[in-house]
């Protein structure tokens, strides 16, 4: 209630609607517009094994979404399309960044980036590897994809300014190699 909050990777919008249906003062969807801004691998363009999706089609969802939540007269929220090393002076109490940062080349300046947009509170998922003994990272030979274990996300997190790491979620899916890792970070 009365908080900010930014939604990076929002998609068509939902979890800025929830926070809209929780009373947030204000809202705001992040997106990159992948036929000019996909970040791993720009001249590859999104990878084939993904589903395609037109922006347009995300902007279509968006304002349907708009309309069953009523919200046609309301001021605060705005969805945009800019990337993670692009986020301006604005801050933000409570900041998602879902599904993002094992796609990013530079995950290190997105952290960076996060800590300096994020208020109090920041909540990243993202795809990682089993924690070892050491804080590690692989990159994927497949995809190209960058994973860290949540250990090394702690650690990283902790590197740009963050005071409270707390792992919520990790759980490693042996078939795949890969895991789920939820992080909830504060300042």
């Amino acid at each position: 209630i009365g908080k900010t909050f930014l939604d990076i990777g929002s998609e068509e919008g939902y979890a800025v609607f929830n926070a809209l249906e929780k009373k947030a003062k204000f809202a705001k969807g992040l997106n990159i517009n992948e036929a000019k801004d996909y970040d791993f691998f720009p001249e590859h363009l999104r990878p084939s094994k993904i589903t395609d999706r037109k922006r347009n089609e995300i902007t279509i969802t968006q304002q349907f979404l708009i309309k069953e939540y009523g919200l046609e007269k309301n001021s605060n929220f705005k969805f945009e399309y800019n990337n993670i090393y692009n986020l301006g002076e604005e801050k933000f109490d409570f900041v998602f960044c879902f599904g993002v940062l094992y796609h990013l080349k530079n995950p290190y300046l997105a952290l960076e980036n996060l800590y300096k947009v994020t208020d109090e509170t920041l909540i990243i998922e993202t795809q990682g590897i089993k924690n070892d003994d050491y804080p590690n990272c692989r990159i994927d030979l497949e995809d190209g994809f960058v994973r860290h274990s949540s250990n090394a996300l702690t650690i990283l997190l902790k590197k740009v300014g963050f005071k409270k790491i707390k792992v919520l979620f990790d759980a490693y899916d042996s078939s795949m190699k890969i895991s789920n890792i939820v992080l909830k970070a504060t300042k």
